[in-house]
């Protein structure tokens, strides 16, 4: 079973808590909004693992816009 939120998701098979970058690199703000959010999170699930999860990027390249 696994709670879903925009920023971030607890995954409680795994005992986990996986949070967005964007939302990791603000939460690293002191007095932002999520870094109470984050710090909240913390205190809830204080035996879980935080897991920061990347965005991956596309690996497509765009076409030339010539083409023959």
């Amino acid at each position: 079973m696994e709670k879903k939120i925009q920023n971030y998701k607890v995954n409680y098979e795994a005992k986990a808590i996986e949070v967005k970058e964007a939302f990791a690199r603000k939460a690293g703000v002191v007095g932002s909004d999520e870094y109470k959010e984050f710090n909240e999170l913390r205190k809830e699930y204080s035996d879980y693992q935080i897991i920061v999860i990347k965005r991956a990027k596309s690996t497509t390249k765009k076409k030339s816009a010539t083409l023959k």
